[in-house]
């Protein structure tokens, strides 16, 4: 005999399954996140990172070795909020469940999560002209993701600038390349950047589009090859980036080194064991955040 205050408990294993289910098949689907952030766990309170200063060039040996003086940098610490989400499930209603309606708020659990995750991700492009941290990161150098004053660890008055204010065209594409290529290090020495990826909303999708795959030179009646054809990754987050006309370009390969996403605890679903009525309640939980730690993979544009 299935006593009624057992019934939660059989419900447990199946609910779990369709809001795993739901969840995994929008990330898989779906989601930005895996393209753009170096996805990682967290068995920490909290995780700190530390830059350290580069080397100067070497130099000619004259019988004795020159030694390098090397220094802190920046200190970036991320927290991890938690985020949790509920559902209730009467017992008539799944006596009386004709039409899925029980699967229907299991799915829409999963899904949400994986909306929510996907918000924050966005979140940080969203933020990048106008939040130098959050409530759960403190520390890097003070300024915004895309600033136009990036200050240099060692002391020096100098800045830099990833920063601009130009509508997405090719012309805009190919200088905002060239900024990006003259990006310097902490110790204000070349570095190798390569360009190659578009982040943009899905408004530009299409001139984004017919700047990368052209064959010819875009918008004009010039019969010159497409300088940017095949050159860039385009990625579109649809309907998670807010602003219609901002877009950004990466170093694809350091934008997995420097942007983190951390899962501190996985999402999990448990059972409220205190109830004493005919209503289950399952609840989701989980822990993660994500932010930067140099902002020398992406320049953007904010464009009004």
């Amino acid at each position: 005999m299935h006593l009624s205050e057992n019934w939660p408990d059989l419900l447990e294993p199946g609910i779990r399954d369709i809001i795993n289910g739901e969840e995994t098949r929008f990330s898989k689907k779906d989601s930005m996140l895996p393209i753009l952030y170096n996805m990682m766990t967290s068995g920490k309170s909290y995780e700190k990172y530390s830059s350290a200063s580069a080397l100067d060039d070497w130099e000619d040996f004259t019988g004795t070795v020159g030694y390098d003086d090397t220094y802190q940098g920046y200190d970036t610490k991320i927290e991890f909020p938690e985020k949790v989400k509920g559902i209730k499930i009467e017992r008539k209603l799944v006596d009386d469940d004709l039409y899925g309606i029980i699967k229907q708020r299991a799915e829409e659990l999963g899904y949400s999560y994986a909306r929510t995750r996907e918000k924050s991700g966005a979140q940080l492009f969203n933020d990048a002209f106008t939040v130098e941290s959050d409530d759960n990161v403190s520390g890097w150098d003070g300024t915004e993701l895309c600033a136009s004053d990036h200050p240099y660890p060692n002391g020096s008055s100098n800045t830099q600038s990833n920063e601009g204010t130009t509508a997405l065209s090719a012309t805009a594409v190919e200088a905002t390349r060239r900024l990006m290529v003259a990006f310097k290090g902490d110790n204000e020495e070349v570095i190798n950047i390569n360009p190659n990826g578009l982040i943009a909303p899905i408004a530009l999708e299409e001139t984004a589009w017919e700047i990368i795959n052209s064959k010819g030179k875009v918008n004009t009646d010039d019969n010159n090859a497409n300088f940017h054809e095949g050159k860039y990754k385009l990625s579109i987050w649809k309907n998670f980036l807010t602003d219609s006309n901002n877009w950004f370009m990466v170093d694809m390969n350091l934008m997995k080194k420097y942007l983190l996403w951390f899962d501190r605890v996985k999402m999990e679903v448990n059972q409220d064991k205190d109830s004493d009525t005919l209503v289950a309640k399952y609840v989701g939980y989980a822990r993660y955040h994500r932010w930067w730690i140099n902002w020398r993979f992406i320049c953007g544009h904010l464009v009004s």
